[in-house]
């Protein structure tokens, strides 16, 4: 089992029903890109919005199978590696808690 640790994670990947999305909208994350319109994106998604930092950078979505859980992000605008690298991390967490291999896009 990994040691704890008080540090927040650099990304993690929210529900779409998670209190952040949901009740506090107008002082949650603030989105990297405000004209994005993704509303429905996220309804659809079947996971929720993806945060990097102190910023919404986009939408994820997660399928899972008995033999892997396959975790797509949409970011709003171009993902960078560091970007893409704590939105994997992030994804492996999801992965190591569901006890499946990882099949990690980014659209």
């Amino acid at each position: 089992m990994p040691s704890r640790t008080s540090r927040a994670p650099v990304a993690m990947l929210l529900s779409t029903f998670d209190e952040v999305c949901l009740t506090y909208r107008d002082t949650g994350f603030p989105r990297r890109d405000p004209s994005a319109a993704r509303a429905r994106l996220v309804s659809e998604a079947g996971g929720g919005i993806a945060v990097v930092g102190d910023e919404d950078v986009g939408v994820w979505k997660r399928t899972v199978t008995p033999k892997a859980v396959k975790v797509t992000v949409r970011g709003d605008t171009a993902l960078d590696a560091a970007d893409a690298a704590a939105l994997g991390n992030a994804a492996s967490g999801l992965a190591a808690f569901l006890e499946l291999p990882l099949d990690l896009t980014f659209a």
